[in-house]
């Protein structure tokens, strides 16, 4: 079953140079949010939302240096996103979601202006004290990022998940606990539709629980992936995966400041064809918190896992990085956020692709955003963005270097 709309694919517009006004949008939304009285919002479950974001970006396109498009790197737009959340408990169970709609507006690349879409939903389900879980599902529809493909035309990317989860506590100290998820992605351009995927995931694990919040466990994992209209060097192939895992499955309430998170072991994945891409080793991710103050909070990761890759000589990688995020709550209306990633992929190739260099890429990323409270619900986010990716043409990973800045307001009724 197909779940891609056939307006999906939109044909290219010529390039029309026609300046916009993307500052008057920004500055009515703040003027609307100063002049809303603080009231309640319209219900306690339902809550509408709008908000308005000016971006500057100085290599959207993500260009190797010293390229450009018609002379041009960078560009300014707009996005404008209006909204509905809602939070119903009923009982025992709790309905929870949001669907909002995003029109993206550039100022000089404006053919690829696009509508996105967006939707969740989920039931946080329980049965007595013992049995409880989640069932949901999320769509996002959206232009894929040029971080993500190689080709610079105009690719809407849809996705689909929908999932399962339960937990069982058949002991004070001892519970089991499964999940299956469903993953789509579908893309716009005929030319990139070979990257459409489909991905299942289940886990089964069991854990011991301790009385100081700690709990310790082990899960077992099976995934299948498949590419429903993959082609690959002009063969009409299935192009599908497998990954089994077995890992522990540890949280460490060390104090009330530090904890630590582990769900690592060894994992297989095979191909059902080129079976020289075929990998096996550790696999894992381990994320440490900590709190030193009330105030502030960093959060440490580091993780090494094989991960799905859209390309055309390549569609998997192993990937190892690390992050390290802080957040102060500098007063009750000012908070700061900041993020250092890296993150390098490994990829494997398909018989008969010779490559000059080693295939792998490494991507560093740093972001900087400072968020003004002025009412409960109005927030104003100003924030900086730096990328830069050193890749292998020969996979289709290219290099580049960007920045951005940007600055949105979103207010609630």
């Amino acid at each position: 079953m197909s779940f891609f709309p056939a307006m999906l694919v939109m044909p290219v517009k010529k390039r029309v140079r026609t300046p916009r006004r993307t500052h008057s949008a920004l500055t009515l939304a703040i003027s609307v949010m100063y002049a809303a009285p603080a009231a309640a919002a319209i219900s306690d479950t339902i809550q509408p939302y709008v908000s308005v974001a000016l971006i500057h970006d100085d290599n959207l396109l993500r260009l190797d240096d010293g390229q450009s498009i018609d002379g041009q790197r960078s560009d300014n737009y707009r996005q404008s996103i209006a909204g509905l959340q809602f939070d119903v408990p009923y009982g025992l169970q709790e309905f929870t979601g949001d669907a909002h709609v995003t029109r993206v507006a550039f100022s000089h690349f404006n053919e690829y202006d696009y509508t996105g879409k967006d939707a969740r939903g989920e039931w946080a389900w329980k049965l007595g004290t013992h049995l409880f879980g989640h069932l949901g599902g999320v769509y996002s529809e959206s232009l894929t990022p040029f971080s993500e493909q190689s080709s610079i035309d105009r690719n809407m990317r849809l996705q689909r998940k929908e999932y399962v989860d339960g937990t069982w506590l058949f002991h004070p100290s001892w519970q089991m606990r499964g999940s299956f998820v469903r993953q789509q992605f579908r893309y716009g351009l005929a030319s990139q539709q070979y990257n459409n995927r489909d991905e299942d995931t289940a886990t089964l694990g069991v854990d011991y629980l301790v009385a100081t919040g700690s709990r310790i466990g082990v899960q077992l994992g099976h995934l299948k992936g498949s590419y429903p209209d993959g082609t690959l060097l002009g063969f009409l192939i299935s192009d599908g995966y497998k990954q089994n895992d077995a890992k522990i499955n540890i949280f460490w309430q060390y104090s009330a400041i530090t904890q630590v998170q582990i769900l690592a072991g060894r994992a297989k994945r095979t191909h059902e064809v080129f079976g020289e891409r075929d990998q096996s080793g550790a696999n894992g991710r381990v994320n440490a918190y900590w709190t030193p103050v009330a105030k502030v909070k960093l959060t440490g990761s580091a993780w090494r896992e094989f991960s799905a890759v859209e390309g055309s000589t390549i569609n998997s990688s192993l990937n190892k990085g690390v992050s390290a995020e802080a957040t102060w709550q500098a007063t009750s209306k000012l908070g700061v956020n900041g993020l250092l990633r890296r993150e390098k992929r490994d990829f494997g190739t398909v018989s008969g692709v010779a490559v000059v260099s080693a295939p792998n890429d490494t991507l560093r990323t740093a972001n900087l955003s400072v968020t003004y409270t002025p009412l409960p619900s109005t927030q104003i986010v100003a924030g900086i963005a730096h990328s830069a990716r050193s890749g292998n043409f020969a996979v289709g990973s290219g290099n580049y270097k960007s920045n951005s800045v940007s600055l949105s307001a979103q207010i609630a009724f």
